[in-house]
């Protein structure tokens, strides 16, 4: 059963029974005042909202989105602490329930992103990447082929064949940068392949001569430039 509730019940979801499949806008309670961080221009970003354990998606509309929250229109009322998995477009983020209550036909669900990754390190923005790298790790005499996945602040996130440890301390290397960091956790993916991600504590930038400096930079200018303030150009 959802952790959902129509007129106060818990009750099945019909995608037909949905008012925001209709072309008619949502009603609002006259008089209501508007949260602060809600004023302005509603997005109208049309989302899909999961529950984990459930294939179900429930059509939602994001109106704003202000300071890690997201103010989103849905068709069902969601308790309170509700862990939530919000997708537009092939991107996701997790989130839970702050509170939700109804706004017109429909009802007005607040919901605060995740700030911890699964070990419990607070979570930073991460950027989606597709860059190749090597890995130095204890106990290998070579390094390992890896792809870096994403990047954020203190963090990266890779893969590779083989599974590290929790804890252990190590190397990442790029075509420009080598980082250092520990080892936040580390999963079996269903293609066989481990991802991990790295808590980073230093980056260090390769030495190369103008040249190669200038070819590099052309190269990787569009995908990476915007992500300088996130990590050394990596």
């Amino acid at each position: 059963m959802y952790p959902v509730e129509h007129g106060g019940e818990p009750t099945a979801v019909e995608p037909s029974q949905s008012p925001l499949n209709r072309n008619s806008s949502p009603l609002v309670d006259a008089g209501s005042p508007a949260p602060a961080e809600s004023r302005g221009a509603p997005l109208g970003l049309k989302i899909h909202l999961r529950v984990p354990g459930s294939d179900y998606a429930f059509e939602g509309t994001i109106e704003h989105f202000f300071g890690g929250e997201a103010n989103i229109l849905l068709d069902h009322r969601f308790q309170k602490e509700t862990q939530v998995k919000i997708e537009f477009n092939g991107f996701h983020f997790d989130g839970e329930v702050l509170n939700c209550q109804r706004k017109g036909e429909v009802f007005d669900t607040h919901v605060v992103l995740a700030d911890q990754d699964e070990a419990g390190v607070r979570r930073d923005p991460r950027y989606v990447v597709n860059l190749e790298g090597r890995i130095y790790a204890p106990g290998t005499e070579d390094a390992i082929n890896a792809k870096l996945i994403d990047i954020s602040r203190a963090g990266i996130g890779v893969e590779c064949a083989l599974p590290f440890t929790v804890g252990e301390t190590v190397a990442v290397e790029s075509q420009s940068n080598l980082a250092f960091g520990v080892v936040r956790h580390c999963r079996r993916l269903s293609t066989g392949a481990y991802r991990a991600g790295l808590q980073v504590h230093a980056v260090i930038t390769k030495d190369i001569i103008p040249v190669e400096r200038q070819q590099l930079h052309s190269e990787t200018n569009k995908q990476q430039s915007w992500m300088r303030g996130i990590l050394p150009l990596f």
